[in-house]
């Protein structure tokens, strides 16, 4: 999944099933370990190049009615590049009939130095966030949403040693900058590493330190995932958005290295 598009939602729907309006919706069960739908099908969508110039490409798409989600999205991905990093736009529009429910996500997998089995040990994860939610039991169902206390030993850059910590949680209520900005900062050696910085288009970021991966790559990376919901909102309803026809979600980050 690295750098993938999530949409029409991020995360996993519990038992691939969900009920909206009062209708129950089967999805097609992609995790089936977990009995679960992830992240969507945007990943697996063909998209068209609209716009291609050297430093931005726009892409276009479409989630059709069908597989457990009866609505019409179009999808735009706008990815720019400039001195300052790459910026990453995506929007969803209802061209369809009826209020569609929506979450979108991005999944960007960080480095902060080489890419090797066991690096996130040596890293170091800035987040500045209210609260979390945790994801439990074999199934990672989401729990109950708590205040988030870092842990209480820091490092000198500031951040949370990520040395023998496994995370596969959802943060929000997220600390932000006054023009609406959140960061993320995963840091090596000297400070060198990454920011993922978030508008307020994502509510919420998903980090995980890859401790299911193969041997290869577990802990090799760690995914900074800014989504609109946190997992399972097409079930809990939590900040899911509902799409009149004709209406948009638009949500953007940017992301930029660290020396």
């Amino acid at each position: 999944m690295r750098g993938a598009l999530l949409a029409p939602w991020p995360g996993r729907t519990s038992g691939a099933r969900y009920t909206y309006d009062g209708t129950e919706h089967v999805l097609p069960t992609n995790e089936p370990g977990r009995n679960a739908a992830l992240h969507g099908f945007a990943a697996w969508t063909e998209f068209d190049i609209v716009t291609h110039e050297p430093d931005r490409v726009v892409m276009a798409g479409e989630i059709l009615p069908g597989r457990g989600y009866p609505w019409r999205l179009d999808l735009v991905v706008d990815v720019a590049v400039d001195n300052a990093g790459l910026t990453h736009v995506i929007t969803a529009t209802n061209v369809g009939t009826g209020t569609a429910p929506v979450g979108l996500g991005f999944h960007p997998y960080l480095l902060a130095g080489e890419m090797r089995a066991g690096a996130a040990d040596a890293w170091t994860m800035s987040l500045q966030a209210g609260h979390v939610l945790a994801l439990t039991g074999r199934a990672l169902d989401p729990g109950p949403l708590a205040p988030f206390e870092p842990a209480a030993v820091r490092d000198d850059r500031g951040g949370q040693s990520l040395e023998g910590v496994r995370l596969n949680h959802a943060y929000t209520t997220l600390e932000r900058d006054d023009d609406g900005w959140s960061r993320v900062r995963l840091t090596g050696d000297g400070g060198a590493g990454v920011e993922l910085a978030v508008d307020r288009g994502y509510p919420w970021i998903h980090v995980y330190t890859a401790d299911e991966a193969p041997a290869p790559d577990r802990r090799a990376s760690v995914a900074v995932e800014p989504t609109t919901c946190p997992p399972d909102a097409f079930n809990s309803g939590r900040d899911l958005v509902r799409l009149g026809r004709g209406e948009s979600l638009s949500a953007a980050c940017r992301v930029r290295a660290l020396s």
